[in-house]
Formats: C-alpha cells, sequence, structure tokens
C-alpha cells in the first residue's frame, strides 16, 4: 500500500437520521420522519472529505460484518478512502448514532459505541506510521494515547477534535495536548473544561489566549475553536485569528465540524498560510449544511473556491479581511 497523505482512526458509525419539527424537551414525545439509515462516524466523514479534497485519504479501526459495516465499507470505496487495514469482526456490531435533525437544520446527536477498539495491528501500526497525518479524537472506546504516541514515535502529525462525548477532565486534556500537534476543540467542550459564563466565552481575545497557552506549553502546532456559524478561532505559534463564519441557508449540520477540520488540515498539509486555510475550512463547513446527512453534501476544492470568490475572496486572501486578534 502506498503511503496515505492521512489516515483516520476509530469512530465509524451508521446514523439514523430523523427529520422533526424541533428537538424534544425532557419527558416530551414528538414524531418523527425516517430520513435514512446512512454512513457516518466523525473520523469517517473527515477521511472522506480529505480524499474528496485530493489527498490520499485512508480510514482504519474496527467495525462488523454485519449490513451496517458493509455499508461504510462500500460508501468508503464510493470516496476512495482505502480500506485495506479496516479489522471487520464477526462478533462486533457496528457502532450506530441516532440524529435529530429540527426545522433550522441544527440537530441532536444520541451515539451509540457496542465496542471498545482493540490495541492496532501490524497492518494498522504500519499505515499509520507511513501516513503524514492520524486523525482520531480521545473517547473512552478507543486506545487514544497509545496510537497517538505510536503516530509521533514515527514522525506522524497528530490532529485530534475534542467533543463533549469525549467526557474529559483538564488533567485528560493536558495529557491529550501533550501527545497531539493540532487540538481543535468544540465549543461546548471548551465551556464546560473552564466553567465559562456566555460572557466570558463571548470574549474572542481570552479564548485566544487560553488556546495560546496550550499552544505554548504543549508546543502544539495550531490549537483552535469552533464557532459553529460564528466561525472559530485558530491560533497558531506566531498568531491568533477570529475568522468570521459564513451565511448560509442550513439544511443539516451534521458534520460541518468534520469538514472544516478535513479542509483545515488538507489546507495545512499543502503548506498554506493559516490565513487563507481558515477561510478555506470555514467555507467548506458551511457548505456541507446543504445536504441531508453527514455525507449529503461533501464539497469539493472548486466548490469551495467558487464559495469564496462569489463572496470576493480570492486565492491570495489579504489580511484585512480577518479579524486578527
Amino acid at each position: 500500500m502506498p503511503p496515505l497523505d492521512v489516515i483516520g482512526y476509530s469512530n465509524a458509525n451508521v446514523d439514523i437520521l430523523l427529520k422533526v419539527e424541533k428537538l424534544p424537551a425532557h419527558d416530551e414525545k414528538i414524531k418523527g420522519k425516517l430520513l435514512g439509515k446512512l454512513p457516518g462516524g466523525t473520523m469517517a466523514n473527515y477521511a472522506c472529505m480529505v480524499s474528496k479534497l485530493g489527498l490520499k485519504a485512508g480510514w482504519t479501526g474496527t467495525i462488523g460484518q454485519d449490513q451496517a459495516g458493509q455499508l461504510l465499507v462500500a460508501d468508503f470505496i464510493k470516496y476512495q478512502v482505502d480500506v485495506s487495514t479496516i479489522r471487520q469482526l464477526e462478533d462486533v456490531a457496528t457502532m450506530f448514532a441516532v440524529i435529530m435533525i429540527d426545522h433550522t437544520g441544527e440537530r441532536s446527536i444520541i451515539v451509540v459505541p457496542s465496542f471498545y477498539e482493540p490495541a492496532l495491528n501490524k497492518e494498522q501500526q504500519a499505515a499509520i506510521a507511513q501516513a503524514r497525518l492520524l486523525y482520531t479524537g480521545p473517547y473512552q472506546e478507543t486506545s487514544f494515547l497509545a496510537v497517538a504516541k505510536w503516530a509521533r514515535q514515527n514522525d506522524t502529525l497528530v490532529a485530534i477534535d475534542v467533543e463533549l462525548t469525549a467526557q474529559l477532565d483538564l488533567d485528560e486534556v493536558k495529557e491529550i495536548c501533550i501527545n497531539s500537534n493540532i487540538v481543535i476543540f468544540n465549543q461546548a467542550v471548551i465551556k464546560k473544561l473552564y466553567n465559562l459564563t456566555y460572557q466570558e466565552f463571548s470574549d474572542c481575545l481570552a479564548m485566544a489566549e487560553l488556546l495560546q497557552k496550550l499552544v505554548s506549553e504543549y508546543q502544539l502546532n495550531l490549537a483552535g475553536i469552533t464557532l459553529g456559524s460564528n466561525g472559530c478561532i485558530l491560533v497558531d505559534r506566531d498568531h491568533y485569528y477570529k475568522f468570521p463564519g459564513f451565511k448560509i441557508e442550513v439544511i443539516d449540520t451534521t458534520a460541518a465540524g468534520d469538514c472544516f477540520n478535513a479542509a483545515l488540515t488538507t489546507a495545512l498539509l499543502r503548506g498554506w498560510e493559516l490565513e487563507k486555510a481558515g477561510f478555506y475550512a470555514n467555507a467548506a463547513g458551511a457548505l456541507a449544511t446543504q445536504g441531508y446527512g453527514a455525507r449529503g453534501y461533501l464539497p469539493g476544492h472548486q466548490a469551495i473556491k467558487d464559495f469564496l470568490k462569489e463572496r470576493d475572496f480570492q486565492d491570495s486572501l489579504v489580511k484585512k479581511q480577518i479579524k486578527s486578534l
């Protein structure tokens, strides 16, 4: 197998997608419409998007030999994602998630893990060691630290997505940062980890300084916070940036963050400056909301360029278009 640019590890599942008029409140029963049982999973979506953007991508991890597992493999092949190191086990049920989407396109997700990811086998170790970048998340169902340490030992960059489902405390975040190069936090995680009020979290400079401390202390290449429709904050060793979001009519926000991270890391692997990469990633995340399901619409490079061009963003983005902190 030729070396991959990027390999995603773990977290592939089938999404049971439901359309609801509004997301249910506590002790409330509502009606919904089944939109489908579709391929999903954070790292799996990421790998498909990276491949769509033109890099060599693979996904490795464990799924079942059941119908759901076959659906995932078929969709990886559709997106030209390498499947040579996937482990399909007879006694494992492929994971699933239930996603409810309301009339605004916002959603609630229930993730249902069904097993703990086994230790890497030799084929998986080789694929990760030869890749330029490993993308994963610090979920309790995975042996994250062992996998990240293996990647780092072999000079493979480690990029991670930190969501609430990881259920981390601050000490665990520090351990994760020690073993990563790029760390992207969902805004809900930062609020909970640091017990922030709305006013505190709304202070972009304070959030950037928080990220800068992580970058400096743990020698990260990049740290960021995704802010949904409000864009993102990205901090590397030299710059603080608040990138505004794009206004767009939303169909479904599922996997918008996965597409954002895929576009961001793709841009960085191509050697782009952070100012250009940030807008590119924001555009990818916005466009990903234009279809139902995690992969209802994965925008390609040309679609992202056209989207930016329509909004007067050219390939050579100028700094005055960036809200620099």
